[in-house]
Formats: structure tokens, C-alpha cells, sequence
């Protein structure tokens, strides 16, 4: 009977022991599915706010789009404005400069071009100013710009300047530098089509199709009836 006893007493602390490994074991695993849990929760609330970071990153691209799409816009309409108050503007090159030359004196080698080469009499009254841009170098013929009284005489005298060919000088229109720009850009295409071409303004004219810039594209493209 003694025997017996010891024996179940033998067979319950080893049942005790098991169960106590199993509890510490569940006590481990519901701690490490608590964690789990936790862990989540804290993916879930990354999750959140990388979201909500991805959608205040798109509203701020769209808006620095809009805001880019603006300021060209004003840049491109400060620029018309600018090439608007050049256009009685003609510029000269090639013509010898003198020593001391003065307005007066840049205004009279015009006057004489003009009269001789493309046989225009001017007055001085067709004539608000001349004067020579660009730094004073030695040897260098510094262009002359004119200001014009009046748009017809500027034109009249631009029609004309093909007979100018042969000699020194030229004739260009004054524009700011975002359209002069367009134009080096304009003409370097056309010329790598080694066809006739008109260059209008913006405008590049080449077998009765006409071309543009797209400076955010900073390419030449064909003008079809939907571009702006």
C-alpha cells in the first residue's frame, strides 16, 4: 500500500511539473502573441502616417506645380511685355567704331547706313536714341542699338536690310533674352533641315508648318491646331 502511494504521489508531481512547464510555456506564448499585437498596431499606425505623409506630399507637389505653372506664365507674359517696348528697337553690327564715339556720333553712322546701303533718308526725328552696347574692347565692333520713333520706319528699314549683304554690317530685331534664347534654338533646328525658313517671333515657319519652342520640354515641336 505504501508502495502504491509513492508510486501516485511519484505520478502527480510529475503531472504538476508538466503542467507548470505547460503554463510557463502559454504564459510565454500569450506574452510574445501580446507583443505581437503590439507590434501591429505600431505597423498599423506607421502605416497611417507614411499615408498621411504620401498625401500631404501629393497636395504639395500639386501645388508646386501649380505654383511653377504660374510663374512661367508671368515670366512669359513679362517677357511679351519687355519684347513689346523693344520693338521699335533695331540693332546694327559690324559698324567701325570711333574714338570718344558718342550717342550723337553712333546715331550719325546709322544715318548714313541706312541713307547710302539701303537708300532711306531718316531725319533726326526718326531717330529717339543710339548708342553702342557691350563692353569696350580693342578691335571689337560693339553693336549699335536704335530706338526708333516710330514702328513703320523700324520695319522699313528691317525689310531692307538683305541689301546689306556683302558688307560688314547686319540688321537683328532687340528682343529680351528668353526670346532671343528661343530664336538660337529656333534657328539651330531649322538649319539642321538645310531648308528654306521664315523665323517669325516664336515662330519658325518651315515648308508651310510651323514650329515652337517648348521650353519645359526644351525641344522644338511641330504647332498642330490644339497646341497653345
Amino acid at each position: 500500500m505504501y508502495a502504491l502511494l509513492t508510486t501516485l504521489e511519484a505520478g502527480q508531481a510529475t503531472i504538476l511539473a508538466e503542467l507548470k512547464a505547460i503554463n510557463t510555456r502559454l504564459t510565454s506564448t500569450e506574452q510574445t502573441l501580446a507583443d505581437l499585437v503590439a507590434r501591429i498596431a505600431q505597423t498599423k499606425d506607421q502605416c497611417k502616417l507614411l499615408h498621411d505623409m504620401r498625401s500631404d506630399v501629393d497636395v504639395i507637389l500639386r501645388s508646386s506645380a501649380q505654383t511653377s505653372d504660374s510663374i512661367a506664365g508671368i515670366e512669359e507674359r513679362l517677357n511679351d511685355a519687355e519684347d513689346t517696348l523693344r520693338r521699335c528697337n533695331l540693332v546694327f553690327y559690324g559698324i567701325s567704331e570711333g574714338e570718344s564715339e558718342s550717342w550723337s556720333d553712333s546715331e550719325k553712322l546709322v544715318t548714313d547706313i541706312c541713307n547710302k546701303n539701303l537708300k532711306i533718308a531718316l531725319e533726326p526725328k526718326d531717330i529717339h536714341r543710339a548708342h553702342r552696347i557691350g563692353k569696350i574692347a580693342r578691335d571689337k565692333k560693339c553693336p549699335i542699338i536704335v530706338n526708333f520713333s516710330s514702328f513703320k520706319t523700324k520695319d522699313d528699314i528691317l525689310s531692307k536690310a538683305f541689301k546689306l549683304k556683302g558688307t560688314t554690317v547686319s540688321i537683328s530685331e532687340d528682343f529680351c533674352a528668353a526670346t532671343r534664347s528661343i530664336h538660337r534654338e529656333l534657328v539651330r533646328f531649322a538649319r539642321e533641315q538645310k531648308v528654306p525658313f521664315k523665323l517669325r517671333y516664336k515662330k519658325l515657319i518651315i515648308d508651310k508648318k510651323t514650329y515652337y519652342y517648348d521650353t519645359a520640354d526644351k525641344a522644338v515641336k511641330e504647332r498642330t491646331a490644339r497646341a497653345s
